[in-house]
């Protein structure tokens, strides 16, 4: 009888999370006005790449509460009206098993070790592709992941990308169907298996 195989789990996505508790209820400047609520413990997510918008004028962070709500509020509202948690806390420990579950490796930092000109860096075309964002906002219809480089597009009212270009990267729609056309005006050669006209006499 042939033994089971147990092939290789993938690696877990490496983030760092810095635990806060909402101090209180109400508007937050960012993608989601109402929550969380008073005393809701929330895992901010810094350095994930988030739309130019969020970074460069809501000067936001991603966020995900214990339910798996995801999004992103200003630095400046989580900095005036949440409370600093320490990871080893009892109300931060569903979070490891959240992140374990959507594939993630969760790093602890704590608020005042965030390197924030890092953070607010805008993306440019780095000829790579991060996977992140669009793992992390892939169950919510905030974001658009560009098919080229990764970065999350802010969308509209209907869950379609505001902007036709990538905002990182320049990437379009239209330049996905001109590269898919060229390929296909590609002209495909086969070769007869049994043809060796085309050999040299020592590989006859």
């Amino acid at each position: 009888m042939a033994s089971l195989v147990e092939f290789p789990k993938a690696p877990l996505t490496p983030i760092m999370v810095s635990f806060m508790r909402c101090r209180e209820s109400r508007p937050f400047l960012g993608s989601y006005e109402t929550r969380p609520g008073a005393g809701d413990v929330v895992a901010f997510i810094p350095y994930l790449d988030l739309p130019n918008y969020a970074l460069d004028e809501e000067r936001a962070i991603a966020f995900i509460d214990a339910d798996g709500f995801r999004g992103w509020i200003a630095k400046d509202d989580v900095s005036t009206h949440f409370d600093i948690m320490i990871p080893e806390h009892e109300k931060c420990h569903p979070f490891f098993g959240l992140f374990e579950r959507q594939g993630w490796e969760a790093t602890p930092i704590m608020w005042s070790a965030i390197d924030w000109k890092k953070h607010f860096q805008l993306r440019t075309d780095d000829e790579a592709y991060d996977m992140t964002p669009n793992a992390f906002f892939a169950e919510c219809d905030l974001t658009t992941a560009c098919e080229w480089c990764g970065h999350p597009m802010m969308n509209d009212g209907r869950g379609k990308p505001k902007q036709e270009k990538c905002e990182a990267c320049g990437w379009s729609k239209a330049d996905g169907e001109k590269d898919r056309k060229q390929r296909e005006a590609i002209p495909v050669i086969q070769f007869d298996e049994n043809e060796t006209g085309l050999l040299g006499e020592d590989w006859a």
